[in-house]
This record gives C-alpha cells, sequence and structure tokens, in this order.
C-alpha cells in the first residue's frame, strides 16, 4: 500500500514538473505538493465548533425574527392610536366651527 502511494506521488511530481516547463519560469502557477486523504480528515473538535456557530446563528435568528415581529405589532398598534387620534381632532375642529359660526345673543330672549 505505501509503495502504491510513493509510486502515485512521484507520478504527480513528475506532471507538476511538465506543467511547470509548459508554463515557463515567469508563471505565477505554485504546485505545493500532495496530502493524503488521512491528513484532510477535520477532527470531532473542528465539528463542534461549526456546530456552535451555526446554532448560535440560528438562535440569533429566531431572535431577531421575533424582535421584528414584536415591532411590527408595535408600529400596527401606534398607526391605529394615530388613526384614532386624528378622527376626534377632525370631529373637534368641525364641533368648533359650527359653535364658531353660530349666532350667540350672549343669553338674551328674543321671545
Amino acid at each position: 500500500m505505501h509503495r502504491k502511494i510513493a509510486v502515485k506521488r512521484c507520478q504527480i511530481r513528475q506532471i507538476g514538473d511538465e506543467v511547470l516547463k509548459n508554463m515557463g519560469k515567469n508563471s505565477s502557477l505554485d504546485i505545493l505538493g500532495v496530502t493524503s486523504k488521512r491528513d484532510l480528515n477535520a477532527s470531532i473538535d473542528a465539528w463542534y465548533i461549526i456546530f456552535i456557530v451555526c446554532g448560535t446563528l440560528v438562535v440569533l435568528m429566531v431572535i431577531d425574527g421575533i424582535y421584528l415581529i414584536s415591532m411590527n405589532h408595535r408600529l400596527r398598534e401606534a398607526a391605529r392610536l394615530s388613526e384614532q387620534a386624528s378622527r376626534a381632532k377632525t370631529q373637534f375642529l368641525s364641533a368648533m366651527s359650527y359653535d364658531i359660526r353660530k349666532p350667540d345673543f350672549c343669553g338674551k330672549d328674543t321671545a
């Protein structure tokens, strides 16, 4: 098995050398080497960190969603109260306008 890996590494290095010769000396291509599959496996600790970060992001998204729903409810309530106040103002001004235009005889009885 080790001999098979060594032969593959040698073949890959030869291919890399040919590519570099064909590309020229001013090439920006760098072949760094070969890494075995065993070295690429992530440890369990790395997965725990990924799960913690993803879980934290999900919790923050839920909290943000709840906050947005709460703010939307507050804005709707404020709009309803504003509309109610506007109707009360309109009613008050129309009543006052009628009282201002109505002739008042200061309590004198015309009869």
